[in-house]
C-alpha cells in the first residue's frame, strides 16, 4: 500500500470515512463496490493506511513505523482478501484463513502473545495471591 490519499474524485468519500473513524463510528466492515477502474483500491488503501498509521492526520503520515511497513508491502495487521482471477466469489478457504488468523492473534498483539498474559492480567494475578503465613508478601 503506497496510497496515502485516494484519487481526487473519491476524496469526499474518504473524508466521510475519516470523520466516522475519528468519531469512533467507523463500521466493523465496509463493502466498497463500483465499476472497474473508478479507484476503489485507492480508497481502501488510503483508509487502511490511515487506520494503521501511528500518527494520522487527514491521511496516513507516511513516516511512522507502521507506514514504513505498509510502504514495504508488509504490515502484520493487514490481510487482503480479493477475488481470484476469473472468479465471481471469494473462496471460503480465504475467509477461513482470515478467521484463523484473527482467532490466533490477540487484539493489539502479535501471534504468540496469547500465551503471555497482559499487564492487567498480571496485576490481577498478583492481587489474588494469598498472603504468606508470616504476613510477608
Amino acid at each position: 500500500i503506497a496510497e496515502r490519499e485516494p484519487l481526487p474524485w473519491l476524496r469526499p468519500r474518504f473524508a466521510e470515512l475519516v470523520r466516522l473513524a475519528d468519531a469512533g463510528r467507523l463500521p466493523h466492515a465496509l463493502l466498497i463496490s463500483g465499476p472497474r477502474g473508478v479507484g476503489k483500491h485507492s480508497l481502501v488503501d488510503a483508509l487502511a493506511a490511515r487506520t494503521l498509521c501511528a500518527a494520522p492526520g487527514t491521511a496516513a503520515c507516511g513516516e511512522c513505523h507502521a507506514c514504513r511497513m505498509l510502504a514495504a508491502g508488509y504490515h502484520p495487521d493487514l490481510m487482503r482478501v480479493e477475488l481470484e482471477e476469473g472468479k465471481r466469489q471469494i473462496r471460503i478457504d480465504a475467509i477461513r484463513e482470515v478467521n484463523q488468523v484473527v482467532a490466533d492473534r490477540p487484539a493489539g498483539g502479535l501471534p504468540g502473545d496469547r500465551d503471555r498474559p497482559g499487564r492487567g492480567a498480571q496485576r490481577g494475578r498478583r492481587q489474588h495471591v494469598p498472603p504468606h503465613p508470616d504476613g510477608r508478601r
